[in-house]
Order: structure tokens, then C-alpha cells, then sequence
């Protein structure tokens, strides 16, 4: 069974290998728009694996309420650049790769 901070571990390191960002950068207090991107990217893959808001944005040091608008942000990014549903694709792709490395 994966925990939630399994799941987290994972997320952080997808979007570390996808943006170059480390967790200190995502947990930071900045808010750049390169860091923000991340965040977003993070919280996609969690809540893709059934977390809930909440847990997210103490992952992040972020409140709940920026967490559910920074992925509506994504959805609206995504929808408008081809480019940033690529970048979602590869993220959740390095999540699943880091997922299959654990379980073998």
C-alpha cells in the first residue's frame, strides 16, 4: 500500500527531474513564476493519486485555497499551451517510472 508520503517523496522527485527545482524551491516562500509552475505540477500528481487539498498544501507551505487555484491555473494553462500538457505529461510520466522502480 503507498502512503501519502510515499506519494509525496515521488511527486518531489517527478518534479525535481522535470523542472530542475529542488523540494526546498517548491516549499519556499517565493513566489517566481518558474517555482509556481512546479507547485502546480506537484499538487497535479497528488491529486491525481487521490490526495486530498489539504495535506497538499502543508507539503507545500501553502494554504488550501492556493492549492486548488494553482490547478485550475494548470487547467487553464494547458488548455492554451501545448507546451505546458506536455510538461504535465512527462511529469506524470517520471512519477509512474519512480513508482514501477519502488515496487520491483
Amino acid at each position: 500500500m503507498t502512503t501519502r508520503q510515499d506519494i509525496f517523496d515521488r511527486a518531489f522527485r517527478a518534479v525535481e527531474a522535470v523542472t530542475g527545482l529542488s523540494r526546498t524551491d517548491l516549499t519556499d516562500p517565493r513566489r517566481d513564476e518558474r517555482a509556481a509552475h512546479a507547485r502546480r505540477l506537484f499538487a497535479n500528481l497528488c491529486r491525481g493519486e487521490r490526495v486530498t487539498y489539504d495535506p497538499i498544501a502543508e507539503a507545500l507551505n501553502r494554504t488550501r485555497a492556493t492549492v486548488i487555484k494553482s490547478l485550475t491555473r494548470l487547467t487553464e494553462l494547458s488548455s492554451v499551451y501545448p507546451h505546458v500538457q506536455a510538461q504535465i505529461y512527462k511529469t506524470r510520466a517520471e512519477f509512474n517510472r519512480l513508482s514501477s522502480r519502488n515496487t520491483q
